[in-house]
C-alpha cells in the first residue's frame, strides 16, 4: 500500500501501537524509510486515540489497513475492496 501511495505522489503516515514498532517496520521494509512517516497510538480503543494526528496533519484521504492485502491481479478494485466488502 505505502509504495502504490507514495508512487503516486501522496505522503503517506502509518500508525503503530509503539515506537519500537516503527523499527520493525522500517526493518521488514528499509525501502519505504524515506517515503513513510509514523505515528504511535498506544491505545486505539480511547476515544481519543486519533485526535492528536489529525489535529497535526491535514489529511486528504484515510486508508484502514490491518492486515498485509496481496494484490495478486494488481487491481484494487478486486484485491483490496471487493474482498473487504464480501466478507
Amino acid at each position: 500500500m505505502t509504495e502504490t501511495q507514495s508512487q503516486s505522489g501522496y505522503d503517506v503516515t502509518g500508525t503503530v501501537r509503539s515506537e519500537s514498532k516503527i523499527t520493525d517496520v522500517l526493518a521488514a521494509g528499509p525501502q519505504y524509510k524515506d517515503k513513510a512517516k509514523f505515528a504511535v497510538v498506544e491505545d486505539i480503543s480511547s476515544s481519543d486515540a486519533w485526535d492528536s494526528i489529525f489535529q497535526a496533519t491535514p489529511f486528504d484521504y484515510v486508508v484502514h489497513v490491518a492486515a498485509a492485502i496481496p494484490f495478486s491481479d494488481g487491481s484494487l478494485q478486486v484485491g483490496f475492496i471487493k474482498p473487504g466488502v464480501e466478507r
